[in-house]
């Protein structure tokens, strides 16, 4: 199968190959089921999940979830293509067990956007107890000036417009403030950027309960997420939580991959409500269970500062096309194009880029966690 044939350009092709996979699971797994969940905005959206138990033992479990903002699980969608098709074989059913995930936020991927239906981030919004939960983001209230900048303008005027504020952000906050209150989450603005809501939205709580079932049941869980956007473009970014105490350098050695980081501030970036560090956090309440839980970036634009200003832009006219509205009707179109491109590039290259480094994760991971 061409690789171009792995990925789709519309989520509703996307869940259609999805769940073509159930077959070709279900002849290694005869009892491998098909499960999808209805999204409460638009009940012709869903979260759907191919579930496969080993046939003897509950030895291990391979879990993959994709989609968690909206536009990425195009990539997401193709991940599971790819593993399907090239790694189902390699497995063990009778020690194995799967439990692939597409679109935890439908929504967002069939009106491509990266929040759901409430513009909340759903990568900020695994929050392991609301009730004692701080938002320790200082910087985005006082940065909403450019993060939120209201109406838009006409496209000369915001041209100009959008590098004072970067200009004015940066003395009063720097690059690393700007970042930081960009991508940590914030959890007072609801029209704003990485809003994390103010209570688990209800697909967070199934996956929660999937989380814990997982951890009770199996001796052993690998949990792979899928993401685009960030890191050097065309390359892959194996994305560890901090709560993961496996030595980096190490683990480029075992894996055969150098681009392995850890999500904090000196080496990533910091994250509240993130799903993986959730799954790290659970993984300390089952200490029998051997986990790792780790997120797959395949970056777009790439990290230069060219490419960051470009990748902000993007983000922030996005938010403000949908909360205000627009007007100008090529203005409103480069937008949405400069925002599919920021995590869903359209080229060729970059698709053939995001497989080849998929199969060079997925055969140092799995083989490191002997799954293969």
């Amino acid at each position: 199968m061409a690789v171009d044939l792995y990925f789709s350009d519309t989520y509703a092709v996307s869940r259609l190959k999805f769940r073509s996979l159930l077959g070709m699971v279900q002849q290694r797994w005869p009892e491998a089921e098909m499960k999808s969940i209805p999204c409460p905005a638009d009940k012709e959206l869903t979260t759907d999940m191919i579930f496969s138990q080993p046939q003897r033992e509950k030895r291990h479990l391979l879990l993959v979830t994709t989609g968690q903002h909206g536009i990425e699980g195009y990539a997401g969608g193709a991940f599971l293509q790819l593993l399907v098709r090239e790694y189902l074989d390699r497995l063990d059913p009778e020690l194995t067990g799967l439990a692939l995930v597409h679109a935890i936020n439908p929504w967002g991927m069939a009106h491509r956007r990266r929040v759901d239906q409430d513009n909340i981030d759903l990568n900020r919004n695994f929050i392991l107890d609301w009730s004692e939960f701080e938002d320790t983001n200082k910087d985005y209230a006082r940065l909403r000036f450019l993060l939120e900048p209201g109406q838009l303008q006409s496209r000369g005027a915001e041209q100009t417009a959008f590098f004072f504020r970067v200009a004015r952000a940066l003395v009063l906050a720097g690059s690393s403030g700007i970042k930081r209150a960009l991508t940590l989450g914030q959890y007072q603005f609801k029209n704003g950027l990485y809003y994390g809501g103010s209570g688990c939205q209800p697909i967070v709580r199934q996956l929660i309960d999937l989380y814990h079932r997982a951890l009770r049941d199996y001796k052993q869980v690998v949990h792979l997420d899928i993401h685009t956007g960030y890191g050097p473009a065309n390359r892959m970014t194996i994305v560890n939580s901090p709560l993961d105490r496996r030595d980096t350098a190490l683990l480029k050695e075992k894996l055969g991959y150098d681009l392995i980081v850890k999500a904090d501030p000196e080496e990533f970036y910091a994250i509240q409500g993130d799903m993986v560090d959730y799954m790290c956090r659970l993984g300390q309440q089952h200490p029998d269970t051997e986990l790792y839980s780790t997120c797959l970036e395949f970056g777009t634009q790439g990290d230069s500062t060219k490419a960051m200003l470009q990748s902000l832009r993007a983000l922030i006219d996005e938010n403000r096309l949908w909360q205000h509205g627009g007007g100008d009707v090529l203005q409103d179109e480069a937008i949405r194009k400069g925002f599919t491109e920021a995590y869903y590039p359209v080229s060729s290259f970059w698709r053939q880029q995001v497989a080849e480094d998929a199969r060079r994760g997925l055969t140092g991971i799995l083989g490191n966690e002997r799954l293969i």
